[in-house]
């Protein structure tokens, strides 16, 4: 309820024009000017002086939409920033757990469970690239390099993901710590 209740930015622009409609800021603008060609000073000043306030009150209620989206742009980024820094972080254990796994010299079976961890992180992580490039877009807070460590971080499960295949555990953990050396650089 409360979220329905909420003006999103989008809505408060919308109430502020139906109020500029409502006010009839045009016309009053208008009979005002009429005024002052008919010598009508007081009641253009008091007209004008009334259209001063109200457009004041309506350019403050604007500031006040303009906030209201630039923090709300600001919130979504830090929890796109926020989904990203955990993926990263989760995507990485995952790593540590496959090479440690993977260095114990898994069974046949244990190995085909390694290898759907692999392909399952694989494919989390092309994701999470390209969320990083999104967000990368959107803000300077995303280091240069990681888009590039994130794509090594790829190529590194890859190749752990062949070598788990080939039944060679040693190194499908060198490549796994590889990877989640790139995910966390």
């Amino acid at each position: 309820d409360a979220a329905e209740a909420i003006e999103s930015p989008g809505d408060q622009r919308g109430n502020l024009s139906e109020d500029y409609d409502r006010a009839s800021i045009t016309k009053r603008s208008a009979q005002s000017s009429r005024d002052l060609k008919a010598q009508k000073r007081e009641r253009a000043r008091k007209g004008t002086k009334q259209l001063a306030e109200d457009m004041t009150a309506m350019a403050d209620r604007l500031e006040d939409v303009q906030e209201t989206y630039r923090q709300s742009q600001k919130t979504e980024l830090l929890e796109q920033l926020a989904g990203i820094f955990q993926d990263l972080m989760n995507l990485s254990q995952s790593q540590e757990r496959t090479a440690t796994e993977a260095r114990r010299g898994a069974r046949r079976s244990e190995q085909e469970a390694l290898s759907r961890r692999q392909t399952r992180d694989l494919n989390g992580t092309s994701r999470l690239a390209d969320r990083i490039d999104e967000a990368d877009k959107r803000t300077f807070l995303i280091p240069p390099q990681a888009g590039s460590a994130t794509r090594n971080a790829i190529i590194q499960m890859q190749k752990s993901m062949g070598h788990l295949q080939r039944g060679l555990g040693d190194q499908a953990s060198s490549e796994a710590r590889e990877a989640k050396a790139g995910l966390i650089s």
